[in-house]
C-alpha cells in the first residue's frame, strides 16, 4: 500500500474520533448524573478545536478532507446554534472564524455514508483487481 493511502487511512481514524466528541451525544448511559450542560458543550468545543487543528496541521501535501455526511453537516449547524448564545464574545468570534476558515478551505468531503470515508483507495486495492476487473469476493 502506498504511503498516502496510509495518510488517509490515519487521518479518517483521527478526524472520526476527533468528530465523535465533536457532533456526537456520549452514549444514554453516560448522560446521567455527572453530564452536565457545561461540560457537554466543553466537550464539543474541545472536538471542534480537535478536528480544526487536525486538518490545519497537516502537510500542504497529500492532506486528507474531513469526511461529512448531510447529518454531520447538520450536527455542526446545531453545534454552532447552541454554541454561540452560550459562551462569550470572544470565543464564539474565534469558533465562527475557525469555521469560516475551515468552509475557505474546502476542509469538507462530502460523503453519502459513514463507511464511505476515504477508503475508496484501499477498497480498489485490496478487494478490486483491475487486471481481471473482477472483484474478489464473487
Amino acid at each position: 500500500m502506498h504511503r498516502k493511502q496510509h495518510y488517509e487511512i490515519v487521518m479518517g481514524i483521527f478526524f472520526e474520533a476527533a468528530k465523535q466528541f465533536w457532533l456526537r451525544s456520549p452514549s444514554v448511559e453516560l448522560e446521567g448524573e455527572g453530564w452536565d450542560q457545561d461540560l457537554l458543550l466543553r466537550r464539543k468545543l474541545c472536538g471542534f478545536y480537535l478536528v480544526y487543528m487536525l486538518y490545519g496541521k497537516q502537510p500542504i501535501h497529500n492532506y486528507s478532507k474531513i469526511p461529512m455526511t448531510l447529518h454531520d453537516m447538520n450536527r455542526a449547524t446545531e453545534f454552532l446554534n447552541q454554541v454561540i448564545p452560550n459562551i462569550d464574545e470572544e470565543l464564539a468570534k474565534e469558533i465562527v472564524f475557525m469555521n469560516r476558515c475551515l468552509y475557505a478551505w474546502k476542509a469538507w468531503n462530502l460523503v453519502a455514508k459513514e463507511n464511505e470515508v476515504g477508503y475508496r483507495s484501499l477498497f480498489f486495492n485490496r478487494i478490486w483487481n483491475p487486471s481481471t476487473k473482477r472483484s474478489i469476493l464473487f
